[in-house]
């Protein structure tokens, strides 16, 4: 899952996109700028103002939630090899970053991103030698883990009507339970044992599988009709509740309903299996005439035979009088 700086001495290079970044990117902002905020320090004591402040505007910029690029090796005093090495590195980089590294790898994302501006800083001043080696290497390490977790298999625990349930998550290498909502694991390799994700946000889940997650159609809905004594009339709360159900239809591309109707057990049962479907049928019409179309609908009767309320023959029991709708 920029516009901070003012002073033109920093240059172009140093003011990141003024665009924000998603709520999933808010660990990967956090870590990002606590390691500019290290960078800026380190490069104060060494009295080098221009870099400290550079980095220090990212650090506000990250904190503020704002996207920070890594910095364009191009726009330092860069050349040759060197600028071919550092534009092939932040290539490298931004394929990583794009595969949601910043999602499933927060930490090593962020400070892969550091490490890199850092290697081009020192690059770019050329006489530090062992500050150009330690910034390089901590890159391509850090950027390593990172792609790891690009790569793995991951699984999380979405939170249902009733709450997460449990999911176990086996390798050869061992097993990881999920019982929380969110909760995640990742397997990059099978004869390892699952990686504990820790809890992730609801955000974070968004962002890596928004597009499933719209795909997935609602979970299934069950409306009750209630009807006055003897005939086809709805009561007034029942009336009242078409407007929830008509709702709850219109909310999925292609709606499957289940119209089930039933009596209580006054009068005959051939009666009342005739009235439970003249109520099935009515409730049917309703919906047709609301633009449900006709193929969508199954209409189906067990007259005095399915209880809500048991009751001996002859009770005219309210709730039993009623149309049961299941939405799919």
């Amino acid at each position: 899952m920029g516009g901070l700086l003012a002073l033109g001495i920093v240059g172009c290079a140093a003011v990141p996109p003024e665009n924000p970044a998603g709520r999933a990117e808010s660990e990967f902002l956090f870590e990002l700028a606590a390691a500019y905020r290290e960078l800026a320090a380190s490069e104060a004591e060494q009295y080098d103002w221009l870099d400290s402040l550079r980095y220090r505007h990212r650090a506000l910029a990250a904190t503020a939630g704002l996207v920070v690029e890594p910095s364009v090796p191009g726009e330092r005093g860069l050349d040759g090899a060197d600028l071919r090495r550092l534009g092939e590195a932040r290539a490298d980089l931004l394929s990583v970053l794009d595969s949601n590294a910043r999602i499933l790898a927060p930490v090593p994302a962020a400070r892969a991103q550091a490490a890199f501006d850092c290697w081009a800083e020192q690059q770019e001043e050329g006489w530090q030698a062992d500050d150009i080696a330690r910034c390089r290497d901590g890159f391509g390490r850090l950027l390593a883990e990172a792609r790891r977790a690009t790569r793995s298999e991951l699984v999380v625990l979405l939170p249902g009507g009733t709450g997460a349930g449990t999911v176990l998550v086996e390798t050869r290498g061992g097993r990881q339970a999920l019982d929380r909502p969110y909760a995640a694991s990742a397997s990059a390799d099978g004869d390892a044992p699952p990686a504990d994700r820790g809890t992730l946000t609801p955000a974070a889940v968004s962002g890596l599988f928004g597009e499933p997650l719209a795909a997935v159609p609602p979970p299934p809905a069950s409306f009750i009709l209630y009807f006055e004594t003897g005939g086809e009339e709805l009561t007034g709360p029942s009336r009242d509740l078409l407007a929830d159900l008509l709702a709850e239809v219109r909310r999925r591309r292609m709606p499957d309903l289940t119209v089930v109707g039933h009596t209580d057990r006054v009068g005959a049962a051939p009666a009342n299996e005739r009235l439970a479907r003249a109520r099935a049928a009515a409730v049917a019409r309703l919906l047709q005439e609301e633009g449900i179309p006709a193929g969508a609908v199954e209409v189906k009767s067990f007259g005095e035979t399915d209880q809500l309320v048991r009751t001996p023959d002859g009770v005219a029991e309210p709730r039993n009088r009623r149309v049961e709708v299941m939405v799919r």
